[in-house]
């Protein structure tokens, strides 16, 4: 049996980041610190430096009164958008001390974004007659974020995806998600940040040769059968509610198929 086994792997993967050295910006804007101006760029590695690296720092939500109450006695004059936080909210780090949050508040989140590394494998099995073909690819490291309209506060005109039932009530107070008043509860913090990492099965080819002998009775030289899925799988999935190669939740989704082949040569 094993000599009629064969098993190929092939890879291909790649890394890197580059260096910024050098910068024009306008001096105007040097009092500004807010996007877009010269501070999102500002910096030597642009895998830290970059627009979508840039947000605030969430410090949670506030879960019970006594906490707010706790919080509130500490920091009295703390408003999130010249507003009280309330119960259920999600409150912020005070980057610039003035004990108002507002856009002069966001830094960079994170080191990097941008995956440590990408890679594709294909994978081979051949066992006499049958093959079967699989091409994986994945990402690991870096972040994502729960993208703009999946987070969108809630309104009689508009969906929301199932995830958000987990959110903050005064019956679910340990719920994973702030109320949809929060203030700034659609500007991007690292609150709304998870692992990017990421596996997925693109598509798979399982074939099956038919024998030579009744080949050459029919007058060919080959003939393959085959089975053949697209969009089948992913192992590992930094945001289950949706897929990896959509930008929003909304998105058409991305469509699984499968399909049967019969492939002849002459």
């Amino acid at each position: 049996m094993a000599k009629d086994l064969r098993l190929n792997v092939s890879t291909n993967f790649g890394f890197g980041n580059s260096v910024t050295t050098r910068m024009l910006y306008n001096p105007f804007q040097l009092f500004e610190t807010s996007p877009p101006d010269w501070q999102v760029g500002f910096g030597t590695d642009p895998r830290r430096y970059t627009s979508g690296n840039w947000g605030y720092k969430s410090l949670g939500i506030f879960r019970t009164q006594e906490q707010l109450d706790d919080f509130m006695a500490k920091n009295p004059n703390y408003l999130i958008n010249n507003v009280s936080p309330q119960l259920g909210w999600l409150y912020f780090e005070d980057v610039n001390g003035d004990g108002v949050i507002t856009e002069r508040d966001k830094v960079p989140m994170f080191d990097r974004i941008d995956p440590k590394f990408a890679m594709g494998l294909q994978l081979g099995l051949t066992y006499k007659a049958i093959q079967l073909r699989a091409n994986i690819a994945g990402r690991f490291g870096g972040k994502v974020f729960y993208d703009s309209k999946a987070r969108e506060a809630a309104s009689t005109a508009s969906n929301l995806p199932a995830f958000m039932n987990d959110r903050w009530t005064p019956e679910n107070p340990n719920g994973k998600f702030p109320r949809f008043d929060s203030q700034f509860f659609n500007q991007d913090s690292d609150f709304w940040a998870v692992d990017g990492t990421m596996v997925r099965v693109n598509d798979m080819t399982l074939s099956y040769s038919l024998p030579q002998s009744i080949m050459s009775r029919i007058g060919l030289n080959s003939a393959r059968l085959l089975v053949t899925g697209n969009n089948l799988w992913v192992l590992k999935n930094p945001l289950p509610y949706k897929d990896p190669y959509q930008s929003y939740a909304f998105d058409y989704p991305t469509i699984r198929t499968i399909s049967v082949g019969l492939s002849l040569g002459l």
